[in-house]
Order: C-alpha cells, then sequence, then structure tokens
C-alpha cells in the first residue's frame, strides 16, 4: 500500500517490443513472437499504466527508455535470442537450419559492426 502522496514506480519490458535488424525478418519475425509469447505476459508493459489506473492509483505517468544494443553477445544476453531460436526450431516454428543461419547472420553483423537490437 503507498500512502497518501506517495510514488510507484515500476520497470518491465513490453516484449512484443524487441527488435532485431536481420535481413530475414519471417524467421526474425517468428522468433521474437514466439519468444514473447512464452512470457507469462510479453505485454505487460504496455498493459501497466491501465492496470495502474484500474487499481486506484492516480497520475500515472510513463516514460518509454528503450534499450538498444549494438553487439550480438550483449543483445543474447538480455534478450535470450540464441535460446529462443533454439526453442523456436524445437517447436517447429522455424526450421533447425533458419535457426543456424539467423543466429549465424546476426553474429557476422555484430562482428562487421552492423548489428542493432532495441526494445
Amino acid at each position: 500500500m503507498t500512502k497518501p502522496g506517495g510514488t510507484v514506480q515500476i520497470v518491465d519490458r513490453d516484449w512484443g517490443l524487441v527488435a532485431v535488424e536481420s535481413n530475414d525478418q519471417a524467421v526474425t519475425r517468428k522468433i521474437l513472437d514466439y519468444v514473447c509469447g512464452k512470457i507469462r505476459n510479453g505485454w505487460i508493459g504496455r498493459q501497466l499504466p491501465v492496470l495502474f489506473r484500474d487499481c486506484g492509483l492516480q497520475e500515472v505517468r510513463v516514460e518509454a527508455l528503450p534499450i538498444t544494443v549494438q553487439d550480438f553477445r550483449v543483445a543474447d544476453r538480455l534478450l535470450d535470442l540464441t535460446l529462443g531460436a533454439g526453442h523456436a526450431a524445437d517447436e517447429g516454428i522455424i526450421g533447425p537450419e533458419e535457426r543456424g543461419a539467423w543466429l549465424a547472420e546476426l553474429q557476422e553483423r555484430s562482428d562487421a559492426g552492423r548489428f542493432f537490437a532495441g526494445g
């Protein structure tokens, strides 16, 4: 419970807004949608303001602070790209060859200074 005049701060990611630059947009979308769908509520970031108002909080303010990453290894730690692609392949969302090609492309982009992910 918050005292009158108190402040509540929440930080959460909206997994539906995660972006990864890739030549294969279809595979990228399948993987990112798969990962978002496996999270308990992948769209919670966009739902929090309404939920807070529904709970009686007033003066709800949203501040979007996107994180951008230009190194595949860092993005992989933050977003579990390798793990998500692996699970998507295991469940038949993408093929194993698509998984391998997608991850190889992301690493190549990173090595060439051309990688981007954000969310």
